[in-house]
């Protein structure tokens, strides 16, 4: 999937790029254009929760909390769709599980 949209439209490149960093790590380019175009959401539909599901826990942490700032503003939308809701969610858990892993480190280091 990968290579046959990396060089497509716009949209086709962030598909490829959301595949691709759930099974590898993206390059500062890939990610730098997921976050760019992330950042210019101002409605958070199908197509951009489906990329934030995938690839939200690789987002800068500043990015992350803008985000969940903007999902909080609407939350009666989202929580009545349930595809939304599911995608939130899995947004969500990932990025649970890369604060504990942040923290872990932090942790480890001071041993």
């Amino acid at each position: 999937m990968y290579e046959i949209n990396k060089e497509g439209s716009n949209e086709q490149k962030l598909i490829a790029f959301s595949a691709r960093g759930l099974y590898r790590r993206l390059t500062i380019e890939e990610l730098n254009e997921i976050e760019f175009y992330l950042k210019g959401v101002q409605f958070w539909g199908f197509f951009e929760l489906s990329i934030l599901a995938n690839i939200g826990d690789k987002l800068d942490n500043s990015i992350i909390d803008n985000i969940i700032e903007d999902l909080r503003y609407d939350k009666a939308y989202y929580e009545n769709n349930l595809y939304y809701r599911v995608l939130i969610y899995r947004f969500f858990y990932k990025i649970i599980f890369k604060f504990i892993d942040s923290e872990k480190r932090k942790r480890l280091k001071k041993f």
